[in-house]
């Protein structure tokens, strides 16, 4: 009786196992599906605004696909200085799309750092916080200059915007918690 109620149970777990491998599968192929969906409609969007001589949306709209298929596509946990530019480069010519003339932007960048490998997604993080704490509440136009330098041996990624800053004591307090 024992050795029937061990097999059984068995049974159900190994049934449990198969359901969950197909649901998994099934999540797989959804993921796989959802990207395509997105990257046929945006094109789609993007066709129709080039056809109505909206060059610009048509712009903003290919650049959107191109940052969404890298995002996708990134399996690599390092790339390039150069590529992550590139990501960068896309995500600013969105927001300058979004803000318009309120938004100016530059990139200096030594050329003897473009090979360097970083962790996928280093920059365009920075860049993005200049955009929502630096320009989006501003009233007048603002900057932000994208920085990297190398400087003692180590290098220097900078993200510079015309936002107002923030306190001096709300700065300390960041960078204590950093360091603890």
């Amino acid at each position: 009786k024992e050795l029937i109620e061990k097999e059984v149970k068995y049974e159900l777990k190994q049934k449990e196992l198969a359901i969950q491998k197909k649901q998994a599968e099934l999540n797989a192929l959804q993921s796989q599906i959802n990207p395509h969906f997105l990257f046929n409609t945006l094109e789609t969007i993007r066709m129709r605004s080039m056809l109505k001589k909206e060059d610009e949306t048509a712009h903003a709209i290919k650049l959107l696909a191109k940052l969404l298929k890298r995002s996708i596509r990134w399996n690599k946990d390092l790339i390039t200085i150069e590529e992550e530019l590139s990501a960068v480069k896309d995500y600013l010519e969105i927001q300058k799309y979004r803000f318009g003339d309120k938004l100016n932007y530059k990139i200096e960048i030594e050329d003897d750092v473009l090979s360097v490998k970083i962790p996928k997604m280093t920059i365009q993080p920075l860049v993005e916080n200049s955009c929502v704490h630096g320009i989006e509440n501003r009233k007048e136009s603002g900057f932000i200059i994208v920085r990297i330098t190398k400087e003692d041996g180590y290098m220097k990624i900078e993200s510079i915007d015309s936002g107002i800053g923030m306190e001096l004591s709300k700065l300390e307090e960041i960078l204590n918690n950093i360091k603890n």
